[in-house]
Protein backbone atom coordinates (compact mmCIF):
# COMPACT_ATOMS: atom_id res chain seq x y z
CA UNK A 1 0.00 0.00 0.00
CA UNK A 2 1.47 3.38 -0.95
CA UNK A 3 0.60 7.01 -1.26
CA UNK A 4 -2.11 7.86 -3.76
CA UNK A 5 -2.70 11.26 -5.26
CA UNK A 6 -0.26 13.05 -2.98
CA UNK A 7 3.47 13.26 -2.70
CA UNK A 8 5.01 11.48 0.26
CA UNK A 9 6.19 13.92 2.91
CA UNK A 10 9.87 14.72 3.14
CA UNK A 11 11.69 13.07 6.02
CA UNK A 12 11.86 15.06 9.24
CA UNK A 13 14.49 17.82 9.26
CA UNK A 14 17.66 17.28 11.25
CA UNK A 15 17.61 18.73 14.73
CA UNK A 16 20.88 20.56 14.18
CA UNK A 17 23.51 20.49 11.46
CA UNK A 18 27.08 21.64 12.01
CA UNK A 19 27.76 23.77 8.99
CA UNK A 20 30.76 25.92 9.82
CA UNK A 21 33.83 25.09 11.88
CA UNK A 22 37.10 26.87 12.52
CA UNK A 23 40.08 25.57 10.52
CA UNK A 24 43.70 25.35 11.69
CA UNK A 25 45.20 27.42 8.85
CA UNK A 26 45.63 31.20 8.78
CA UNK A 27 43.75 33.17 6.14
CA UNK A 28 45.43 35.81 4.02
CA UNK A 29 43.65 39.00 3.09
CA UNK A 30 44.25 41.95 0.84
CA UNK A 31 46.32 44.72 2.47
CA UNK A 32 43.54 47.32 2.06
CA UNK A 33 40.98 45.23 3.96
CA UNK A 34 42.97 45.00 7.20
CA UNK A 35 41.72 48.31 8.57
CA UNK A 36 38.12 46.99 8.65
CA UNK A 37 38.87 43.59 10.17
CA UNK A 38 38.70 43.09 13.95
CA UNK A 39 39.92 39.50 13.61
CA UNK A 40 40.00 36.77 11.00
CA UNK A 41 40.22 33.02 10.82
CA UNK A 42 40.05 30.16 8.35
CA UNK A 43 36.87 28.09 8.23
CA UNK A 44 35.75 24.83 6.66
CA UNK A 45 32.11 25.06 5.59
CA UNK A 46 30.15 21.85 5.02
CA UNK A 47 28.16 22.76 1.91
CA UNK A 48 26.47 19.34 1.81
CA UNK A 49 25.19 19.91 5.37
CA UNK A 50 23.88 23.35 4.39
CA UNK A 51 22.15 21.84 1.35
CA UNK A 52 20.47 19.22 3.57
CA UNK A 53 19.30 21.89 6.02
CA UNK A 54 18.04 24.05 3.14
CA UNK A 55 15.64 21.30 2.11
CA UNK A 56 13.83 21.69 5.44
CA UNK A 57 12.97 25.26 6.47
CA UNK A 58 13.06 25.35 10.25
CA UNK A 59 16.25 23.30 10.38
CA UNK A 60 18.92 24.50 12.77
CA UNK A 61 22.52 25.27 11.79
CA UNK A 62 25.45 25.32 14.15
CA UNK A 63 27.99 27.97 13.19
CA UNK A 64 31.32 27.73 15.02
CA UNK A 65 32.81 31.06 14.03
CA UNK A 66 35.82 31.38 16.34
CA UNK A 67 36.87 29.30 19.36
CA UNK A 68 35.01 31.75 21.61
CA UNK A 69 32.07 32.49 19.26
CA UNK A 70 29.44 29.95 18.28
CA UNK A 71 25.96 30.68 16.97
CA UNK A 72 22.87 28.75 16.04
CA UNK A 73 20.66 29.72 13.16
CA UNK A 74 17.18 28.68 12.10
CA UNK A 75 16.57 28.40 8.35
CA UNK A 76 13.64 30.65 7.38
CA UNK A 77 13.95 31.13 3.61
CA UNK A 78 15.63 29.21 0.81
CA UNK A 79 16.03 30.22 -2.81
CA UNK A 80 17.11 27.57 -5.32
CA UNK A 81 18.53 28.55 -8.72
CA UNK A 82 20.71 26.92 -11.38
CA UNK A 83 24.23 26.62 -10.03
CA UNK A 84 23.43 27.40 -6.42
CA UNK A 85 21.10 28.42 -3.64
CA UNK A 86 20.80 30.89 -0.79
CA UNK A 87 19.65 30.36 2.78
CA UNK A 88 18.59 33.06 5.20
CA UNK A 89 17.24 32.99 8.68
CA UNK A 90 17.37 34.09 12.26
CA UNK A 91 20.21 33.61 14.71
CA UNK A 92 18.80 32.52 18.02
CA UNK A 93 20.81 32.81 21.20
CA UNK A 94 24.08 33.43 19.43
CA UNK A 95 27.35 34.35 21.09
CA UNK A 96 26.95 36.07 24.41
CA UNK A 97 27.40 39.83 24.38
CA UNK A 98 28.28 42.11 27.30
CA UNK A 99 25.13 43.06 29.19
CA UNK A 100 24.63 46.84 29.22
CA UNK A 101 25.10 48.34 32.66
CA UNK A 102 26.22 45.05 34.24
CA UNK A 103 30.02 44.71 34.16
CA UNK A 104 31.18 41.14 33.58
CA UNK A 105 27.67 39.89 32.75
CA UNK A 106 26.71 38.54 29.35
CA UNK A 107 23.39 37.86 27.65
CA UNK A 108 22.49 35.84 24.55
CA UNK A 109 22.48 37.73 21.29
CA UNK A 110 20.23 37.21 18.29
CA UNK A 111 20.37 38.44 14.70
CA UNK A 112 20.10 37.42 11.06
CA UNK A 113 22.20 35.44 8.59
CA UNK A 114 22.45 35.00 4.83
CA UNK A 115 24.54 32.27 3.20
CA UNK A 116 24.93 31.89 -0.57
CA UNK A 117 26.35 28.90 -2.42
CA UNK A 118 27.23 29.46 -6.06
CA UNK A 119 29.26 26.95 -8.10
CA UNK A 120 30.32 25.15 -4.87
CA UNK A 121 31.68 28.40 -3.36
CA UNK A 122 30.20 30.02 -0.26
CA UNK A 123 29.80 33.59 0.86
CA UNK A 124 27.61 35.19 3.45
CA UNK A 125 27.20 37.30 6.53
CA UNK A 126 25.93 37.09 10.08
CA UNK A 127 24.68 40.28 11.71
CA UNK A 128 23.89 40.23 15.41
CA UNK A 129 21.39 42.62 16.96
CA UNK A 130 24.15 44.08 19.14
CA UNK A 131 25.98 45.27 15.98
CA UNK A 132 28.60 42.55 15.56
CA UNK A 133 29.11 41.58 11.91
CA UNK A 134 30.83 38.49 10.54
CA UNK A 135 31.51 37.75 6.87
CA UNK A 136 32.52 34.43 5.31
CA UNK A 137 33.83 33.88 1.81
CA UNK A 138 36.51 32.47 -0.41
CA UNK A 139 39.91 34.00 0.23
CA UNK A 140 40.50 34.28 -3.52
CA UNK A 141 37.97 37.11 -3.62
CA UNK A 142 40.37 39.03 -1.39
CA UNK A 143 43.28 38.41 -3.80
CA UNK A 144 44.92 35.83 -1.60
CA UNK A 145 47.70 33.57 -2.74
CA UNK A 146 45.69 30.75 -1.15
CA UNK A 147 42.78 30.76 -3.62
CA UNK A 148 39.83 28.55 -2.82
CA UNK A 149 40.25 28.48 0.98
CA UNK A 150 37.46 30.02 3.05
CA UNK A 151 37.95 32.79 5.56
CA UNK A 152 35.79 34.31 8.29
CA UNK A 153 36.09 37.94 9.26
CA UNK A 154 34.75 39.84 12.23
CA UNK A 155 34.22 43.36 10.94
Amino acid sequence: MGWTGARAPDPAPPLETRFLRAAPREPRDAPGSRRFVVRRGAVDPDIAALRRAARHPGSRLRLDLFPDVSARGVVDQVEWRPGGFSVSGRLDSGPAAPAPGRPGATEPSSGDFLLVVEEAQISGSLLFDDGRLYAVGRQGVLRSANRGANALYEL
